[in-house]
């Protein structure tokens, strides 16, 4: 690569040598060297400037598409995480409904093997389970499935959405070991029920 740019720069000078030549026959006269050779270190100095510049914003095209493929990277990572974090909730939801569903039945059927006050504190203590378990839909449906993009195309290829996804996945995690805990106290209620 570096021979290729070494050698396609010495061919583009000679043939612009050759163009100058051929246009400008005047540029070559020793009157016009001997000046150059006079202001060489200010010609010298501004190649240099120049092909600093040049390689410059090479580094920077380099750098810019480097960091673009590493976020892009990260929030397809990112993605997957809040996948996997809203299957993990939406599975837990399924298995709550199901086991608050046959609870509520379970307790209604074992009404009169109950005495008056245990199973009035097992209805409470459903009841605070049901409300737990639909305050936690509410709050599952409020927060969102992804990262919300506002504004145009171009506004959205330079925003970074990991701050974003963080934040989701955090709120989601939050909301699975609440919903974690959910289980565990319908699962004891139920198995209380059922142990006598």
């Amino acid at each position: 690569m570096a021979f290729r740019i070494s050698f396609y720069s010495v061919l583009i000078l000679i043939l612009t040598g050759f163009g100058l030549a051929f246009y400008f026959p005047d540029l070559f006269q020793w009157e016009t060297l001997e000046w150059i050779y006079e202001k060489r270190t200010f010609f010298l100095f501004s190649l240099i400037f120049i092909v600093s510049v040049a390689l410059i914003y090479l580094i920077y095209l380099k750098a810019k598409k480097g960091i673009l493929h590493s976020k892009g990277k990260t929030e397809i990572h990112l993605q997957k995480s809040l996948d996997e974090v809203v299957q993990d909730n939406q599975s837990l939801f399924s298995f709550l409904k199901t086991a608050t569903d046959s609870l509520g039945k379970q307790l209604e059927a074992s009404k009169s093997k109950f005495s008056p006050e245990f199973f009035s504190a097992c209805s409470a203590e459903f009841s605070k389970l049901t409300q737990e378990f639909d305050s936690s839909s509410d709050v599952f449906r409020s927060i969102p499935l992804g990262p919300e993009e506002e504004g145009n195309s171009k506004k959205k290829e330079k925003q970074f959405m990991i701050f974003e996804y963080s934040d989701l996945i955090n709120r989601h995690r939050k909301l699975s070991k609440y919903l974690e805990k959910l289980r565990e106290d319908v699962t004891r209620l139920k198995d209380k029920i059922s142990g006598l």
